[in-house]
């Protein structure tokens, strides 16, 4: 959305919020913009780093926030970062 004016970019993120609710389907939304995500997002996760330091869930009003600590977490399988 960073390159449209306010009203197209408004436009843009009602349709998508629209399509969540009569669809039921998961959209995932990367931004930056953390007052768009608090007005039109269900759920919240904040990275930093790479990792998450936040995962806020507004339908249940359920927040928790996590510390970095520098760990790492690997798969068993690959042994890849994620």
């Amino acid at each position: 959305t960073a390159g449209l004016d306010p009203m197209g970019k408004n436009n843009l993120l009602d349709l998508i919020k629209t399509y969540n609710e009569r669809t039921g389907n998961t959209v995932i939304f990367v931004s930056h913009n953390m007052d768009d995500a608090y007005f039109y997002a269900d759920r919240i996760i904040e990275l930093s780093e790479g990792r998450i330091i936040k995962d806020i869930d507004r339908k249940t009003n359920s927040q928790y926030e996590f510390m970095l600590q520098g760990t790492i977490i690997k798969t068993d399988e690959e042994n890849k970062f994620f």
